[in-house]
């Protein structure tokens, strides 16, 4: 029978086996050795008087029939000549003496959060779709999804690609003719066109960063989109004021507003467009 023991110095509760009687063992919860006590002597048990039935059944006198009590009777003599596994019981004292008594405790199992169900009030693992009591289901109390992100990113990719493809190709173009001719006038004879030159080649910065921008547009930058939406904002207000300064104090041309119209046109496409890439990107948060 197992020996009840209480660590002194972590106040577990042990049991141990009743080969560690009187020795010290390890305690594997704080490794600390502590004494094994005693147990009191159990008091003897009255032996219990069996009649002889050998004289009134013959069979009895040939022994019984299942050798189940011999079999028990070597198996307690093996188990007093040999410990656990095979193992002596000096073996079994030496063992335990270095690795601690086997303690059976059993293994704590992991706590889970429980909250009461709001229509049982039982308690039920937190995060739970469905109560096992009530069977109520948690799914209808969550609040609606928002719009698909799925949708969102196609939407802002589509738009943020046609941006930068836009960009790209202006700005690659415009890069390249300013360029050209600024190179075509570099390498002239004539005075005026190398004067010139140098002002092609700033001119040509302009649709260069529009080159910048229309790349990191096809990157998904959203910064990008701000710097070329404010830049056409201060292209629209300088055309309209220029448009208006003719009107009131210039000479009426209806070639000056023909030519100005489709970039004006145009200007305000690319506002929407990039108005339309800022909120799909808002969207996807």
């Amino acid at each position: 029978m197992p020996i009840a023991v209480r660590c002194p110095t972590c106040s577990k509760k042990l049991s141990a086996p009743d080969a560690l009687a009187g020795k010290r063992a390890k305690c594997p919860h704080c490794s600390q050795l502590m004494q094994i006590p005693v147990p009191p002597p159990r008091p003897p048990q009255p032996q219990e008087v069996f009649e002889d039935l050998s004289r009134s059944d013959p069979l009895a006198a040939m022994g019984p029939s299942n050798p189940a009590g011999a079999t028990a009777g070597v198996a307690a003599g093996a188990a007093s000549t040999f410990g656990l596994g095979g193992l002596s019981t000096q073996q079994f004292d030496e063992m335990l003496a270095d690795v601690g008594p086997k303690i059976d405790v059993k293994p704590t199992e992991p706590k889970q959060d429980r909250y009461p169900c709001p229509v049982c009030h039982e308690l039920i693992v937190r995060g739970s779709a469905k109560c096992r009591y009530c069977g109520e289901d948690f799914n209808k109390y969550a609040p609606p999804k928002r719009r698909g992100s799925s949708t969102a990113a196609r939407n802002f990719n589509t738009n943020m690609n046609t941006l930068g493809a836009i960009w790209t190709s202006l700005g690659a173009l415009f890069t390249g003719i300013l360029l050209f001719a600024a190179m075509a006038a570099s390498a002239s004879d004539k005075p005026d066109a190398k004067n010139a030159a140098p002002i092609l080649f700033i001119i040509a910065m302009i649709p260069g960063c529009m080159l910048v921008l229309g790349i990191a547009t096809l990157r998904k930058a959203i910064w990008a989109v701000w710097i070329g939406l404010i830049w056409y904002y201060l292209n629209l207000a300088v055309g309209i004021i220029v448009i208006l300064l003719v009107f009131l104090f210039g000479q009426f041309r209806f070639t000056l507003l023909v030519s100005s119209l489709p970039g004006l046109v145009i200007t305000v496409l690319l506002i929407k467009l990039c108005h339309r890439c800022i909120y799909w990107k808002k969207q996807m948060r």
